[in-house]
């Protein structure tokens, strides 16, 4: 697999089943990282994973209480949040 192949697109939504307001984040190539600040955040769902790990956190900046979603999951998670991790 190519480093290029690491890849992950998230939306991140307000209602806790995946509803409402939508909010998209991707990710692309090994080594990538993101930490991203949302508000209003009630559930998750992966659209597409390679290589990578997700991970939501009750506070700001990717600290507090932590949840990773598994590997091989689309389903949507309901799982309040105020940011999202997510590392090629």
């Amino acid at each position: 697999m190519s480093p290029l192949d690491a890849h992950a697109k998230v939306s991140s939504f307000s209602t806790d089943l995946c509803g409402g307001e939508e909010s998209v984040f991707e990710v692309t190539g090994s080594g990538a990282y993101r930490c991203i600040r949302v508000s209003d955040k009630c559930s998750i769902k992966v659209a597409d994973k390679r290589e990578c790990t997700i991970t939501t956190w009750s506070g700001a900046d990717c600290r507090g209480s932590h949840s990773t979603l598994p590997d091989g999951s689309l389903n949507c998670h309901s799982v309040l949040h105020a940011s999202v991790e997510i590392k090629c």
